[in-house]
């Protein structure tokens, strides 16, 4: 696999230096800010006749961000190819063990077949260096340090005037860091579709549009000390996202949408869910500053899995209802120093109330910081 990424490294950028012009561009960003459980823990567990609450549970702490991105862009009269490189940390004051780091690396190439037909290539490489497991997990127990590896190819079509539709194939391999003499991984095969229609409203162009996508998804829970695959599943998910762009004013534009997002258990049709909800996204961009928002309300039925209280099984199937706010904002100080805000939230609900177990439960992660980014 590290193999195949090089390859494709080297035929992307031999393919981009042929071309007539280059962009480069870097930015770097620092931020200082707290975040509230960042280990997504529920606020309570019962544990050998024990209740902990959220000062053994929950870790906080003031935090130091910094984030590098190198972007590389070249065009020439038929193809474009662009590369970004982003490493960044997060430090926490408080707690120091839980520190973190990652990086991606993204290429991507594109080729004018004719008038109405491109050809598209996209490679990716992730890699998150942290400790510790996720806290919102449900069936499967996920570190939340991985490796992982990923690429698409396709076509865009315009067919007619202000539309375009682009249909990729794509593989992605996702390798978790080990867990004890527990390993995780999966291979992901997917075929996604998107078709957008520009339109004119008085003065300005409005968006509408349609995003599927079909994935499988096969994991395998391996033993480290021998690599015996010893736990499998077979998961196929479905995705689709109706949206539309409405640029109210020059500056200004807001994009309702409504997703769907379905899990099916192929193997012994116990973890399957449905998900569905509205979002929204807000953008403005002035001479100096520029805000972005976006929430989204989300509720996911289990097909299976029953709830339970400190009872026992309850008679209802698990529910879980996400919501999830995010706003950035930047002010340009000069030409090329910018002050920048952000602020994070998702909350989780569920009628999962037994304090005896930790997965399903209700949690709560947020966070907020303020800095500056310089761009070169």
């Amino acid at each position: 696999m590290n193999r195949y990424i090089l390859l494709v490294t080297l035929l992307f950028t031999n393919i981009g230096l042929a071309q007539q012009s280059e962009n480069h561009k870097f930015r770097v960003l620092t931020l200082s800010g707290y975040e509230y459980n960042y280990l997504k823990s529920p606020d309570e567990v019962l544990f050998e006749g024990t209740v902990l609450g959220r000062d053994s549970l929950i870790n906080s702490s003031v935090y130091q961000d910094i984030d590098l991105r190198y972007s590389f862009k070249t065009e020439g009269r038929y193809s474009t190819f662009s590369l970004v490189a982003a490493p960044e940390a997060r430090f926490f004051y408080e707690q120091p063990e839980d520190s973190y780091w990652r990086f991606s690396l993204n290429l991507s190439y594109e080729l004018e077949l004719s008038k109405r037909w491109d050809y598209l290539a996209f490679a990716r490489f992730k890699r998150n260096d942290r400790e510790g497991l996720d806290g919102a997990q449900d069936i499967l127990i996920n570190p939340l340090g991985f490796t992982q590896y990923e690429a698409q190819t396709g076509v865009q079509y315009r067919p007619f005037r202000y539309n375009k539709m682009i249909l990729l194939a794509g593989f992605r391999h996702k390798n978790f860091d080990p867990f004890g003499v527990r390993d995780l991984e999966y291979n992901q095969y997917e075929l996604s579709f998107t078709t957008e229609q520009r339109f004119k409203v008085g003065r300005r162009f409005q968006k509408i549009g349609i995003e599927l996508a079909a994935r499988k998804r096969l994991y395998q829970t391996l033993n480290t000390t021998n690599e015996i695959p010893d736990g499998e599943r077979d998961w196929d998910y479905l995705d689709a996202t109706a949206f539309l762009e409405l640029r109210l004013t020059k500056a200004f534009k807001i994009t309702p949408a409504f997703n769907y997002y379905q899990r099916i258990d192929q193997l012994i049709d116990r973890s399957g869910f449905t998900q569905y909800g509205p979002r929204l996204g807000l953008r403005y961009s002035g001479d100096k500053l520029v805000l972005s928002a976006s929430t989204a309300f989300n509720t996911r039925n289990y097909k299976t899995f029953e709830a339970r209280d400190q009872s026992g099984l309850t008679g209802e199937k698990i529910k879980y209802e996400y919501v999830n706010l995010s706003f950035n904002a930047t002010w340009q100080l000069n030409e090329s120093l910018y002050l920048r805000a952000e602020v994070y939230s998702r909350v989780r609900s569920t009628n999962y109330t037994d304090i005896t177990a930790r997965s399903f439960r209700n949690y709560r992660n947020q966070y907020a910081g303020l800095g500056l980014q310089w761009r070169l």
